[in-house]
């Protein structure tokens, strides 16, 4: 609290701290200080004099100064000031490099990657950071990566990640003196959308007193804009299904207006939307169907229609991949017992085209088996009249599914 009032009479740098010296505690000059005070209060309470109330308030107050001054004076206050050594500590810079770093970023026409090469290299930033810090730069994206030269900046990065960024150099100069990070980036943080990866690696830099010192770059405010934040659809589908696709947009500037939310295979339109959106601000998730109709690996983009007056068109879009290869899920059902339910499970799992059911039902006391759905590579079960351990367990290691019953 003192060095808070001192700062404020512009008596304390921001690095500056008041600590005291004296071997005794502070509790017990304060103790002997409230001792002091209450027999001062008690001695005027009981003066025979004729003194107002104010006049008694100001003896009690000029007795109690200087006993307050003397005790600051035993606690032998230091100032204490700290002082970076040149060229002892580590700086580190750190550029974002991705694609959001093209949109333009001044009335000029220059692109936010531009602006930043022209501050910290044309103005000579690196070079003053030089002079009292061993200086590290990096550029990052969806990765990092240690360059020597900013002008090798180029947005071509899919992703900002900032949390990974700054875990990768933080765990890399864990053992060396780092005075600070300086994080140069537009903010679009779009690899941790959601999760809580950026404010837990933040919480641990603070922990290890490592500053992160932040460089905004492009407009503070987006006045007009429309995003595709996010897609979310499964990864992986069967052929001839229908999977849910969730496209996640927020937008400014266009309240109420209806634009179209189109759903592309390539330069191919599968399906188109009609999106009302929302306030400044809102997220809206909007929920669409995908059904590819033939088998592969497949490169989708979700993308709304660019209006002209839009300060960012870069992020209109965004791409996700689903995988409709063939794929048919091996079932082994083993059976210790003939059983009416058995036929059942069977006719149920035949209508299925995704699943191939491979049986094996004991019908004798002596382990004879009555084998169903062998077929290709599992005819080697076809060999055996009984139920051998090693073909078994050969056989549970192909079929991710193994029912037993009885």
């Amino acid at each position: 609290m003192l060095d808070s009032i001192l700062r404020m009479l512009g008596l304390f740098s921001e690095t500056d701290h008041l600590i005291f010296k004296s071997p005794f505690s502070l509790w017990i000059f304060l103790g002997v200080a409230v001792v002091v005070v209450c027999l001062i209060v008690i001695f005027y309470q009981q003066t025979t004099a004729p003194v107002s109330t104010k006049m008694r308030s100001l003896f009690i107050g000029l007795k109690i100064l200087p006993i307050l001054l003397i005790i600051f004076c035993l606690l032998e206050p230091v100032a204490v000031t700290s002082e970076v050594t040149p060229q002892q500590g580590f700086l580190l810079v750190l550029f974002d490099d991705s694609k959001s770093m093209r949109i333009q970023g001044s009335s000029e026409g220059a692109s936010r990657i531009d602006e930043v090469k022209k501050q910290f290299q044309d103005h000579s930033i690196l070079k003053a950071f030089g002079d009292r810090f061993k200086v590290r730069t990096f550029h990052f994206a969806e990765d990092i990566e240690r360059i020597a030269d900013i002008s090798t900046l180029d947005a071509e990065g899919n992703a900002t990640d900032i949390a990974t960024a700054l875990d990768q150099v933080a765990t890399k100069f864990r053992d060396m003196p780092l005075a600070g990070i300086v994080l140069v980036s537009d903010g679009a943080d779009n690899a941790n959308w959601g999760s809580d990866e950026l404010a837990n690696v933040t919480a641990y830099l603070k922990s290890q007193k490592i500053p992160v010192y932040t460089v905004g770059v492009g407009e503070e405010q987006v006045t007009r804009d429309i995003e595709v934040l996010k897609v979310a659809t499964s990864k992986t589908v069967t052929t001839g299904s229908v999977t849910d696709l969730f496209v996640t947009i927020r937008s400014f500037g266009y309240a109420g207006r209806t634009v179209n939310l189109k759903i592309k295979e390539g330069a191919r339109i599968i399906r188109t939307e009609q999106v009302r959106l929302g306030q400044d601000g809102d997220t809206q998730r909007i929920k669409l169907s995908l059904s590819p109709d033939s088998p592969g690996i497949f490169e989708y983009i979700a993308e709304i229609e660019t209006v002209a007056t839009e300060m960012i068109e870069e992020n209109n879009q965004r791409r996700f991949l689903v995988d409709n290869r063939s794929k048919t899920a091996r079932i082994l059902y083993v059976e210790g017992y003939p059983r009416k339910e058995f036929k059942f499970i069977r006719r149920a799992l035949e209508d299925d085209a995704q699943v191939h059911l491979v049986s094996m039902v004991r019908i004798s006391p002596d382990g004879r088996l009555y084998r169903q759905g062998i077929q290709g590579a599992d005819t080697r079960l076809r060999k055996k009249s009984y139920l051998p351990m090693t073909p078994l367990f050969w056989e549970i290691l192909r079929h991710p599914g193994l029912p037993l019953s009885n």
